[in-house]
């Protein structure tokens, strides 16, 4: 049978690696969130989910102000078939993995707002429904 002692030192060194690998997560979360680069993996608690709908060709709202882990979903009410993109027309870049989606009437896309700054977004086909994002 195993002493108090040892059982008593056991405990205590698996205690301080259980509290190092959390104290490194939350630095590495920290530090994500702080270089502005986060992805969705790292979002374990979402923040607002905000909405862009597209009706009779336009985008509400044309542009959306959003905080990291927030998320956006697009939602195409039109009957024409929307090949969404980020970036600007013909020089598509990804965004949370996503560069181009097709979305159908009644469909939607969400992306996490995994990086910060300005972006734009657009559909391909029709460059004129078009719309721009900010993430702090």
């Amino acid at each position: 049978m195993k002493s108090p002692i040892l059982r008593v030192t056991l405990f205590c060194f698996v205690a301080v690696i259980f509290a190092a690998a959390i104290g490194y997560g939350s630095v590495q979360l920290y530090s994500q969130l702080q270089s502005g680069k986060a992805n969705a993996d790292t979002c374990h608690n979402k923040g607002i989910d905000h909405l862009v709908v597209i009706k009779n060709g336009t985008l509400s709202p044309t542009h959306v102000d959003g905080h990291l882990c927030d998320t956006l979903t697009v939602t195409n009410t039109d009957d024409v078939l929307r090949y969404m993109a980020f970036g600007r027309h013909d020089e598509h870049v990804a965004y949370d993995g996503v560069t181009e989606k097709t979305v159908s009437k009644d469909q939607s896309f969400t992306i996490t707002m995994n990086q910060a700054g300005n972006f734009k977004f657009h559909d391909h086909l029709h460059d004129e429904v078009a719309g721009t994002f900010t993430v702090e």
